[in-house]
C-alpha cells in the first residue's frame, strides 16, 4: 500500500481507543496494510476485509467507503 503511512497514525489512535470494533478494524488494516508489494490486479479477499460499500454518483465518480471510515473517489472516464 504506497500510502500506508499517511493512514499509520489514524489507525494507531483508532487502535487505542475506547470504540472496540474500530480499534479491532484499525488493527486489521494496519496488518493488511504491511504488505507494500505492489498488486497488479484486484485482490477479491482483500477487498472482502475493507470494503464497507460503493456509491456511484451521476458525475460518473465511483466512491469506496471502507470499514476504517476511509473513502477512496475514483473518477470513471466516459
Amino acid at each position: 500500500m504506497e500510502n500506508r503511512e499517511d493512514f499509520l497514525p489514524i489507525w494507531e489512535e483508532q487502535a487505542h481507543g475506547d470504540n472496540a470494533l474500530a480499534a479491532l478494524r484499525a488493527r486489521q488494516f494496519m496488518e493488511l496494510a504491511a504488505d507494500t508489494t505492489p498488486q497488479n490486479e484486484l485482490q477479491l479477499s482483500l477487498v472482502s476485509k475493507t470494503l464497507e460499500y460503493c456509491t456511484v454518483e451521476p458525475e460518473g465518480v465511483i466512491t469506496f467507503h471502507l470499514l476504517d471510515g476511509s473513502e477512496l473517489g475514483i473518477e470513471i472516464e466516459k
